[in-house]
């Protein structure tokens, strides 16, 4: 079954929330966000697990949202960094919110 609209609006949230992290430089209490292994691929960064993510400033940009069930994926355009660029998330639903599994920046 397709997602709601709710629940795409639900991740897009998440995305937000993902930017503010990246422009405050920490990802400190976001255990919430993140799953605890999650995995960042970007332009000269493998991180895995979430007590090693960091990011430089990142806004999404036109994110297009799918998925069924407790997976969800996103794709669109970002700037990291200041530099544009493309992005795909992959999400998990947990029951009561959505997390982060894999970040995907190029």
């Amino acid at each position: 079954m397709p997602l709601s609209t709710q629940t795409k609006d639900q991740i897009l949230t998440l995305l937000k929330k993902v930017e503010t992290c990246s422009r405050q430089g920490s990802f400190a209490g976001s255990e919430k966000i993140i799953a605890p292994d999650a995995v960042l691929f970007a332009p000269g960064i493998e991180q895995r697990g979430r007590e090693q993510f960091s990011l430089k400033p990142l806004v999404f940009e036109r994110s297009e949202v799918k998925g069924e069930g407790v997976i969800a994926w996103v794709s669109g355009e970002c700037t990291s960094d200041g530099k544009p660029g493309r992005f795909s998330a992959v999400l998990r639903g947990t029951g009561h919110a959505w997390e982060l599994v894999l970040l995907h920046i190029a």
